[in-house]
């Protein structure tokens, strides 16, 4: 695996090892991992062969780029553009008639602007409304800019043009659809009932648990002991706690023996899965009311549980979890929509095309 793919705690920690070597326990965004180096190949300088279609990119792309910036410096001097400074670094409200920029004889106000840049979601992270046209304008005038360039040298009545710019707006068309999906199709009270009735069994409470749980952990010096020392610990610890369960189902040890032989114990009121990780909830939701559940490994030792009691999943009320049945619907009648959305454009695609 490339050093670089990996996250900076687990290389920071990598690049401390020789191979074979095994590291602290290191925090990552995952949780405590424990990282082995195996083998360490040093940086090389690529062939050719191998870089090559990355090198042809890299051009096409920076070709592409110095063609952008010659086309944006051409077009700015066949259509220069008059740009209304004093309205955009005024303050107060924005009048709705005030033109803000004018190319050729074509002005575009206030209205105008505010209208195409609400018809591409753009900016949206931009309350003031000067602010964003601020941010927008040098985009408008480039893409005005464009139009007149294609609409003089007859551009736009090629049918090949004409065929890719409707697929582009109606796939722009699509995506704004898919964005804005939630607001423009606010289901009624009805929808939402009759659809939380079809899908009843989905919105429900999680199965839950009480009882006890009895830890032990590694000493100190095993904690920070590297390579086979820390495993062949936790597996003496681990046989140690192994025969105590054993003792404690059979009935030669109770509840209150184990909270003294355990190096700490905690009693629990109900819990659902989830909270207390994969192998707390493993033990203690495969496991039957009044039992211990099987020994599992915590982060610095290991356990085993008491189960006093446990729920079922049971149905919640309507009210209770409304706003999870108006996401759910949403999703579900979003994808539906969507797929007649893509028919449409493939269905327009597949008749501009004859």
């Amino acid at each position: 695996e490339k050093l670089s793919k990996l996250n900076s705690a687990i290389q920071a920690a990598l690049q401390k090892l020789a191979p074979g070597q095994v590291s602290e326990p290191v925090r990552t965004p995952y949780g405590w991992e424990i990282l082995q180096l195996l083998e360490k190949n040093p940086p090389r300088v690529q062939s050719l062969d191998e870089v090559r279609d990355i090198i042809r990119s890299e051009l096409r792309h920076q070709k592409a780029r110095e063609l952008q910036a010659t086309a944006t410096r051409e077009l700015a001097k066949r259509y220069p553009a008059q740009v209304n400074k004093e309205l955009l670094e005024s303050s107060g409200p924005l009048p709705r008639s005030e033109w803000v920029y004018s190319i050729k004889g074509t002005t575009a106000t206030v209205e105008t602007v505010l209208a195409d840049i609400y018809a591409t979601w753009s900016y949206n992270d931009i309350s003031d409304e000067r602010e964003r046209i601020k941010a927008a304008l040098p985009r408008l005038i480039l893409t005005r800019q464009v139009v007149l360039a294609a609409e003089e040298d007859g551009i736009l009545s090629n049918p090949c043009v004409q065929l890719k710019l409707r697929f582009i707006e109606n796939r722009l068309s699509g995506e704004r659809f898919w964005q804005r999906l939630a607001p423009a199709q606010k289901p009624s009270e009805k929808e939402l009932r009759a659809f939380y009735e079809k899908m009843k069994n989905v919105f429900v409470t999680p199965p839950q648990a009480k009882g006890e749980v009895f830890r032990w952990s590694l000493a100190k010096a095993a904690a920070t002991t590297e390579g086979l020392s820390t495993h062949y610990l936790r597996q003496v610890l681990e046989e140690k706690v192994r025969q105590l369960r054993e003792q404690a189902v059979s009935g030669k040890l109770t509840r209150d023996d184990l909270r003294k032989l355990a190096d700490s114990a905690q009693e629990l009121d109900w819990f659902r899965e989830g909270p207390n990780g994969y192998y707390f909830d493993k033990a203690f939701f495969g496991a039957k009311e009044q039992s211990y559940t099987d020994v599992f490994p915590t982060r610095d030792g290991v356990a085993f549980g008491w189960v006093e009691a446990r729920r079922a999943s049971q149905p919640r009320p309507f009210e209770e979890c409304r706003d999870l049945v108006e996401r759910r619907y949403m999703n579900d009648k979003g994808e539906e929509m969507r797929k007649k959305l893509l028919e449409k454009i493939l269905s327009d695609y597949a008749r501009l095309r004859r």
